[in-house]
């Protein structure tokens, strides 16, 4: 590197640890401090700081090495372009809590998300293109890290779900990489039985929608790696898609079949039996509230109703009778189940739409997009192993987003898939970000 003349040393490069950690200044002598800041980037997500928001120990790291992580992210356009749709995001969030009068908490809250978004997307850019040790450290104690935090910091249906409501999502994440790893060495047969462990563990224990997504993103990776695919088509993708779709169909009436007979137990059996009979099917009688909320929003003003809204009674019976429609019983129990505290539509997209406004969907939206983004780039090189771990994250995260309150840690999770998809696209297969699996 050039030198100064006109200004001291100090004055012109950042602090002597965090330019150790510079990607474009990393040496083999450093790599145990950059595996030092990647472990504990990573490992910190298990420990909570404010629990609520999802901010963990690790975004305190990230925050602190916020002068490495921002150069890294710094030449990437697409990265500059998500962080400033995040901030839209913030200006959305203050602007809400301003217009509807707000407590400063729910201030905090609604900012907590799409900064811990952020800051987990730029560490995991500078991660993942650091060298292939470093990412891979990070990749794992990502990984270790929210295992940690299902058990010290479980979320309110832990007790009665530890499954479902906790270790079931950290441990799919684990299980899809190892696979990743073994389908990349060669030991196939091995890859796909843990991957259909998976699947059926999760079947078995009533983790339906989990079990959805690990069986499409098995199906999404052996037919993107079939031996033999070398140059890359977009015509894949189109098979691909077509494939799954039929998956889909064959899953749901296999499920139907084994929950409907009881082969699954008395639990998804009722399950079935309260759900399915309704207009749409499975996924409406599971998830209605899904496909009712455009009630909610179309009414939404430009800067949202804030955190806990109170709803009109116009709006409240418009909703329900929308719901009835669709052939979902209603009563007062289902009343008090989503506008008891406010409102609650089970639904990241919809509930963020309605809290802060249409402001925010870029921001929300385009991370989920570059990780679709890297999904088809994976699918149209022939990756298997890119394919599965980009595949299980795109259907984990579009799930959540579509058919689930914003998990606690939902900051960290998109903004890191987000990253490594960015790392992943940017590098190509001979470098540090595609040698991650």
């Amino acid at each position: 590197m050039p030198e100064t003349v006109s200004l001291p040393a100090q004055r012109c490069t950042p602090p002597r640890v965090l330019h150790a950690l510079d990607p474009a200044a990393a040496t083999a002598d450093r790599q145990p401090l950059l595996l030092a800041a990647a472990v504990t980037a990573g490992l910190g997500t298990g420990c909570s700081v404010y629990p609520h928001g999802g901010v963990t120990f690790g975004h305190i790291v990230l925050l602190a090495l916020l002068p490495v992580v921002a150069s890294a992210v710094s030449r990437s356009g697409v990265a500059r372009a998500t962080l400033a749709l995040l901030a839209l995001w913030c200006f959305a969030a203050v602007m809400t809590s301003l217009s509807v009068h707000d407590t400063v908490h729910h201030l905090v809250f609604s900012l907590c998300r799409p900064l811990t978004v952020a800051l987990s997307l730029c560490g995991a850019i500078w991660a993942f293109t650091q060298r292939v040790a470093v990412a891979r450290a990070y990749a794992a104690s990502m990984v270790l890290g929210l295992l940690a935090a299902s058990v010290l910091s479980p979320s309110t249906g832990f007790a009665q779900d530890p499954w479902k409501f906790g270790l079931g999502p950290a441990v799919s994440l684990a299980a899809v990489l190892a696979a990743a790893v073994l389908v990349r060495r060669g030991r196939r047969v091995l890859g796909a039985a843990l991957v259909a462990g998976l699947a059926l563990v999760n079947l078995e224990w009533g983790f339906r929608s989990e079990f959805l997504v690990v069986s499409l993103a098995a199906v999404t990776a052996a037919l993107a790696g079939r031996r033999g695919l070398r140059r890359q088509s977009w015509a894949r993708c189109l098979r691909v898609g077509a494939a799954l779709a039929v998956t889909t169909v064959l899953i749901y009436a296999g499920y139907g079949c084994l929950a409907g007979s009881g082969q699954l137990g008395a639990a998804q059996q009722y399950k079935w039996n309260r759900q399915s009979h309704v207009a749409g099917g499975l996924l409406v009688g599971g998830r209605a509230e899904a496909l009712t909320s455009e009630v909610v929003v179309a009414q939404t003003p430009l800067f949202g109703r804030g955190i806990s809204p109170q709803m009109g009674l116009q709006t409240r019976e418009a909703f329900l009778r929308r719901l009835q429609a669709r052939g979902v019983p209603v009563n007062d129990q289902v009343s008090r189940y989503y506008f008891s505290h406010g409102l609650y539509l089970h639904s990241t997209f919809f509930q963020t739409w309605a809290e802060n406004g249409p402001l925010v969907l870029p921001g929300l939206l385009l991370p989920l997009l570059l990780v679709g983004r890297a999904l088809a780039a994976a699918i149209r090189s022939g990756s298997g192993p890119a394919a599965l771990v980009f595949s299980f994250l795109t259907w984990q995260l579009a799930w959540d987003m579509a058919f689930s309150p914003w998990p606690r840690l939902e900051g960290a999770a998109l903004g890191t898939a987000a990253g490594a998809a960015l790392a992943y696209l940017a590098a190509g297969q001979d470098t540090a970000a595609a040698e991650l699996t």
